[in-house]
């Protein structure tokens, strides 16, 4: 007995492994060869060579600033931050990213927002939106740090801005009283009176949402607090229930940082109503979501209509006047500022 391929079946096993080193092994190894070559040619692991060459033109809209790239340039952000002084706002730069991640991280110049579009002829527009601006500044890279450094020749506003939003108005008259007693006015005129006092501190720049009796949609309202730059956004409101018992302040707000300021609103209003209760909840109401105000939005349940305590008090001058007081004191705080309007360390 033989073992083995017979004599004559040997050539036709080397044939076919002939075929497949030609048809199949040896198209392979040129792909990887080839793929392997483009990788250490191109080296996407390391940092591209981005110079201020890069930069086609820049754009200034009041407080936006608006850096042009020229085609085919790679930008990533690897983080933003204040520089050396207030005054100087850099955008580090990384490569192998095509997306540029919106942070909220607050700096010394408040940067707001930022947006990376592809317009006309793949030209790249970095859009950077502050929220005070109040010179036109320098943009230079700084090839050493590998960033973009944007320079403003003087210093920002510096003014704290508050912004005042009574709630509902118009044809939303809001919580109505048993007498008669419209939420929407008790609102007007608690933030009327915040303002007055506000206005009497230094350093803080009051913006209402609404001045007389008209509606004004939520979405609005908070797209106001965003362009005016708000560092403390107050929704003011009055509160009904079915249970006519019910009569407590109530704060609500997003965010477990801004806890501590929520508690601070809250407290300031049990000082001056006679009510022991009151709670702080986290709430994703229409002002409050997407509110970027930089110490917190809230929205403060001052007392209940529906209580017939609670609409008596609301009705008088001097709790308006009273609860206006507590809560311009409590922004004041919240603010870190003092009555001369400087910001305390």
């Amino acid at each position: 007995m033989t073992t083995g391929y017979p004599a004559t079946d040997r050539p036709i096993q080397q044939n076919r492994w002939q075929r497949f080193k030609k048809r199949r092994l040896r198209p392979l190894l040129v792909s990887l060869t080839a793929a392997l070559l483009i990788l250490l040619l191109w080296r996407p692991w390391e940092r591209p060579e981005t110079t201020l060459n890069t930069v086609r033109a820049l754009s200034f809209k009041r407080n936006r600033i608006g850096i042009h790239f020229k085609p085919e340039t790679m930008l990533a952000p690897l983080s933003w931050g204040s520089g050396s002084t207030d005054s100087t706002w850099q955008l580090l730069l990384h490569p192998a990213h095509q997306y540029f991640p919106v942070s909220r991280r607050y700096t010394g110049l408040d940067l707001r927002t930022m947006h990376l579009t592809r317009q006309s002829g793949d030209t790249l527009l970095l859009s950077l939106k502050f929220s005070k601006l109040s010179d036109t500044p320098q943009v230079t890279f700084d090839s050493t740090h590998h960033c973009l450094r944007v320079h403003f020749n003087r210093q920002l506003d510096t003014m704290q801005v508050v912004v005042l939003d009574p709630g509902h108005g118009g044809h939303n008259a809001g919580a109505i009283g048993q007498n008669g007693l419209l939420e929407k006015d008790v609102n007007l005129d608690i933030v009327k009176r915040i303002e007055k006092k506000l206005k009497k501190q230094g350093g803080i720049k009051v913006v209402l949402t609404r001045h007389d009796d008209r509606f004004i949609p939520l979405s609005r309202r908070r797209n106001l607090s965003n362009q005016w730059g708000a560092d403390l956004f107050l929704s003011i409101h009055g509160n009904s229930a079915s249970n006519h018992r019910v009569d407590m302040p109530e704060v609500y707000y997003l965010g477990r940082r801004h806890t501590a300021s929520a508690q601070r609103f809250l407290n300031a209003m049990k000082a001056v109503v006679p009510s022991d209760t009151g709670f702080i909840r986290q709430r994703g109401y229409a002002v409050l979501r997407g509110n970027w105000a930089r110490s917190g939005a809230y929205l403060l349940e001052t007392l209940y209509l529906s209580n017939p305590r609670g609409e008596r008090l609301l009705g008088q001058p001097a709790m308006r006047e009273a609860l206006a007081g507590a809560i311009a004191q409590a922004t004041l705080t919240t603010l870190q500022l003092d009555g001369s309007g400087v910001q305390q360390p």
